[in-house]
């Protein structure tokens, strides 16, 4: 008994807390800046990152993320791809 009214009592405490969305939580983290979409690099290596991303961000679709996660997923998983493709050459 003692358990449950402790547990009701911090839920009660926690119901009043406005958490922020994960667009806003990424922005005060300050890693909203690395999902910056990447000048578009011709040839293979947009396609491929391109289709990696979105892929990525159907993933998260499928999971119940919200567009603006996913959206920062895509962006965050194209840049990635092409930083790494430009350095380690597409494949």
């Amino acid at each position: 008994m003692l358990r449950w009214l402790f547990l009701m009592a911090a839920l009660l405490g926690l119901a009043g807390c406005d958490l922020p969305t994960p667009g806003e939580a990424l922005d005060t983290l300050g890693l909203n800046s690395r999902n910056a979409e990447p000048p578009p690099v011709d040839g293979p290596v947009n396609a491929h990152c391109r289709d990696v991303a979105q892929q990525r961000m159907r993933d998260g679709a499928y999971n119940g993320l919200d567009e603006e996660t996913q959206q920062a997923i895509y962006s965050g998983t194209y840049s990635d791809c092409v930083k790494y493709e430009s350095s380690h050459g597409p494949g």
